[in-house]
């Protein structure tokens, strides 16, 4: 069971240009939500439990493909 640390996870966002923001997964993902829990300034979520709030709270998002889907059926009328 390969942990992702922390340190890892903020430089792959740092890459995307997400200093602090929303990632929003298609399902829980223990490893990532470890990865993490302890800063102040991201969130994971999952795009069955992602709200308005969430969103309207952070200036950046991050989503997998499979969580976008997900959304788009979730959230289409």
């Amino acid at each position: 069971c390969d942990a992702i640390k922390t340190k890892d996870m903020l430089n792959q966002m740092k890459k995307w240009g997400v200093a602090e923001g929303l990632l929003i997964t298609e399902k829980n993902n223990e490893k990532v939500w470890r990865s993490l829990r302890n800063v102040n300034k991201m969130k994971v979520a999952t795009s069955d439990t992602v709200n308005a709030f969430d969103v309207l709270r952070y200036g950046k998002i991050v989503l997998t493909e499979k969580a976008l889907m997900q959304l788009e059926k979730r959230l289409t009328i």
